[in-house]
């Protein structure tokens, strides 16, 4: 008949967690007393191995976490309290694996430490918890997106109605001056003011309607001309580069030049990229920015360039997440990750040019061979 000792030993041996009895001595040294079978599946190494060095259990500790996992079992053998901890490690066979531990410490005559723990691979657990946060996150944005282009109907049906009578009493008047009828220049200025004011209205209701449209499929590519959605996305940085006086020029896109992409992508790409060079520019005596596109066998290239200049240390970094030379209040080093991932899913590459003097951005996306109505 099997004693309860039996009966623990074998329950140790047989769960799907890893035991074992840690050993931290007063001098700083430590030791692994005992381990069952789970603990070669956890950390892919020999039980003696481990035994006999705990150097190659720590050499798989993530650096990034090692102070913290150091500082939690010195608390642990302090305070005699349960050691609950997570950490990292990479193993041999190069996996990434998420631990979780729940150590029970007793304390012995000569001040040494010993740890009965159980350790736990969580790492499908955490990958879930990302899956779902990012999903989430997925979900409330495109929640904020679709109730943008619900606010712009409704800002669009809302000022319809009065652009159009606005449209029609300044035809009126347009009609009136081109008759020579109107002979008061200043009239005659505020009768153009009024053209120009409506069509910017108009322009503005189209541009946010353009950015907010179609968030909610993921759609199919489109044969895009590109100088029709820069001169889209001009119409939404127009203002802010008149008041940072930055001179822009895409004369050099030609008329029928045309990708497969999706339209909404592309356009926040260039939004993207134009806005940053904005910032990084303005203020500068003669700041200016350029677009150029052209067919390169079965792809088009667009180059983005601006007046300014990109420090070499920081241009390999640029497209690295969380990377930013902004203040932290106004960036979150994610816009220009998120202008990658774009390309990316649209087949495309994008790069710093780095033999140029002044910052250029190149884009390379895929050609159409047939522009569609």
């Amino acid at each position: 008949m099997k004693t309860l000792n039996d009966s623990i030993n074998y329950f140790i041996a047989n769960v799907k967690a890893a035991c074992f009895q840690y050993t931290l001595r007063p001098d700083g040294s430590d030791h692994i007393m005992f381990l069952n079978r789970e603990c070669e599946n956890l950390w892919e190494i020999k039980k003696e191995i481990m035994q006999g060095d705990t150097a190659k259990l720590w050499s798989m500790v993530f650096e990034s976490d090692l102070d913290e996992m150091k500082k939690s079992i010195s608390k642990s053998a302090y305070k005699l309290s349960v050691w609950n901890h997570e950490w990292r490690i990479k193993t041999p066979g190069n996996k990434v694996k998420y631990l979780k531990a729940n150590g029970f410490p007793e304390k012995t005559a000569d001040g040494t430490v010993i740890w009965s723990t159980i350790i736990e691979d969580v790492t499908q657990r955490i990958e879930l918890d990302r899956e779902n946060r990012r999903l989430l996150d997925r979900a409330a944005n495109l929640e904020r997106k679709a109730s943008l282009s619900e606010l712009a109907s409704h800002i669009g049906h809302e000022l319809g109605g009065p652009l159009t009578v606005i449209d029609i009493v300044n035809k009126k008047f347009q009609s009136v001056v081109n008759d020579g009828l109107i002979n008061d220049e200043k009239l005659v200025k505020n009768i153009q003011r009024l053209e120009t004011s409506s069509q910017r209205i108009n322009d503005i209701v189209k541009s946010l309607r353009l950015l907010a449209s179609d968030v909610m499929v993921s759609g199919d590519e489109e044969h895009i001309i590109i100088l029709d959605s820069i001169s889209e996305v001009y119409q939404i940085v127009k203002f802010s580069l008149n008041s940072h006086h930055i001179n822009f020029d895409f004369k050099e896109v030609e008329n029928d030049i045309c990708v497969k992409v999706r339209k909404t992508d592309l356009q926040q790409v260039l939004l993207n990229l134009i806005n940053n060079s904005i910032y990084a520019i303005k203020g500068q005596s003669d700041s200016w920015i350029k677009l150029s596109a052209r067919e390169v066998e079965e792809n088009v290239e667009i180059m983005i360039i601006d007046s300014g200049e990109i420090d070499e240390s920081i241009r390999d970094k640029m497209f690295v997440e969380h990377f930013t030379t902004k203040p932290s209040s106004e960036g979150t080093g994610l816009g220009l990750m998120l202008v990658k991932k774009f390309v990316t899913s649209m087949n495309g590459l994008i790069e710093v040019v780095a033999t140029e003097k002044n910052t250029t951005i190149k884009l390379t996306l895929p050609k159409c061979n047939e522009i569609r109505n």
